[in-house]
């Protein structure tokens, strides 16, 4: 559709378009802008039908003043959007006739970047992750045929996606933002593997099938949240950079000590720095904080962190919910961190909850009175349980392993549970859970 060379273009919405392609015809021969009319193309396009254009195509190419005249009407303008589904995407969203099941990157990115104050920015979902951001990149300018990448949640995946695409030098952004279409059914992938020339299709979708799309020449990002295992061919995103994140979200307008505390929370969750700057909060809840759900983790959050393989931390990881075995919460534990956007993580048998205030926020509406109490007698008993290191000599205490002079709970469980009474006295003190005042539970304990 883009002749070879230089090419001057008309365009037009108005009605009579013989009448004003010949107007502009003559308008350009007679002041050509600063163009050589003998090389340059004269091309002009009307957004309404127009049978006769070839035949007047032909006519003014006969008179010799350009070295070529094209003629584009709505027909052709309806075929050229059908090549670059991308471009076709982004135009439906301009006149409300989005076709189902699709999204232009770019309209994807403007969404999802101003859910939140300030909205994210491109240098925030790319903070830390320059080995990723340079996988991306070679992969848009190489051959393969498609890229698993795997974040938190896919949602996250798309976003990064979209950032590297827009960081892009000029001309390679704009034919990969042209490309690009987000998938979101199965019977818009189906329509889509048809298409060509062949596009970028990223499928948001739960288990797609990729075959007839890579067969017919078309490339493919797929997204994967934690719920899937990582392989040797999986480009696992690592967390966001905290320092980075904090230094985007200040020049963004946010405080230091404010922006430093959102890098702390994006290096553990980028859905949970989200909700934090949600425009909308009520928007952003995560499965986890279902009535069915949330009633069932909110005492175990509690918690904070702990050591799955200290006897203490399990009995009083226990004693939280009461009414469990350790084995038994831990298996339903797994079954959740495994889940995109996880309360909780695992390291080794290290368990913590991944962003406490976030969690407390989402979850303590949950909370019942006897949660709360034995909340308070937990956390009573385990700070104030005496360290037996210190009954030897200064010295001495390096011995305290092998002498069995070791704490009943661990270092985990203790800041977690000290985190916690930290974010219940930081909660409003008129608000109540459960009829109590978390204020009042924590000068209790």
């Amino acid at each position: 559709f883009v002749p070879e060379g230089t090419s001057g273009w008309e365009l037009t919405v108005s009605e009579g378009t013989k009448r004003k392609a010949q107007t502009d015809y003559d308008k350009r021969s007679k002041a050509p802008d600063g163009l050589r009319p003998e090389d340059t193309t004269f091309v002009f396009i009307t957004a309404h039908r127009w049978p006769q254009k070839a035949k007047w195509a032909q006519e003014r190419k006969a008179e010799g003043r350009w070295r070529d005249v094209r003629v584009y009407d709505a027909d052709d303008l309806a075929t050229w959007l059908s090549q670059a589904s991308a471009v076709e995407s982004w135009f439906a969203r301009l006149v409300g006739k989005r076709p189902p099941g699709t999204v232009d990157l770019d309209g994807l990115w403007e969404a999802w970047s101003h859910e939140t104050w300030p909205p994210i920015s491109e240098e925030l979902i790319m903070a830390g992750r320059a080995d990723a951001c340079s996988r991306v990149r070679d992969w848009l300018c190489g051959s393969e045929a498609m890229l698993r990448i795997r974040a938190e949640t896919r949602e996250e995946v798309i976003a990064f996606f979209s950032a590297v695409a827009r960081s892009l030098e000029e001309t390679i952004r704009q034919r990969t933002l042209a490309l690009a279409v987000v998938v979101r059914t199965d019977d818009a992938l189906g329509d889509l593997a048809l298409r060509h020339p062949p596009l970028i299709l990223v499928l948001d979708l739960d288990s797609p099938d990729t075959g007839p799309a890579v067969r017919r020449g078309h490339r493919v990002i797929l997204p994967l949240g934690r719920e899937t295992a990582a392989g040797t061919d999986v480009l696992d995103l690592p967390p966001p950079d905290a320092q980075e994140v904090a230094r985007v979200l200040e020049r963004d307008g946010l405080p230091e000590d404010r922006a430093r505390q959102l890098g702390i929370l994006a290096r553990r969750s980028v859905a949970a720095l989200r909700r934090k700057l949600a425009v909308a909060p009520e928007a952003q809840h995560p499965a986890w904080a279902t009535p069915e759900v949330g009633s069932e983790l909110a005492p175990i959050i509690l918690a904070g962190s702990w050591d799955g393989a200290r006897e203490g931390d399990r009995e009083a990881l226990v004693e939280l919910p009461g009414g469990r075995s350790y084995e038994e919460l831990e298996r339903r534990l797994v079954s959740l961190s495994e889940r995109p956007d996880p309360p909780l993580r695992r390291v080794g048998e290290v368990w913590y909850v991944t962003a406490p205030e976030d969690a407390w926020q989402l979850l303590a509406r949950y909370l019942t009175w006897d949660a709360l109490e034995r909340f308070q007698r937990v956390a009573t008993k385990v700070l104030s349980s005496p360290d037996p290191r210190f009954e030897l000599p200064p010295d001495g205490r390096y011995m305290a392993a092998v002498l069995r002079k070791t704490p009943r709970y661990s270092e985990h469980i203790v800041r977690g549970l000290a985190g916690t009474l930290a974010v219940m006295a930081k909660s409003a003190g008129s608000s109540q859970v459960a009829g109590m005042r978390p204020n009042d539970v924590v000068r209790a304990v």
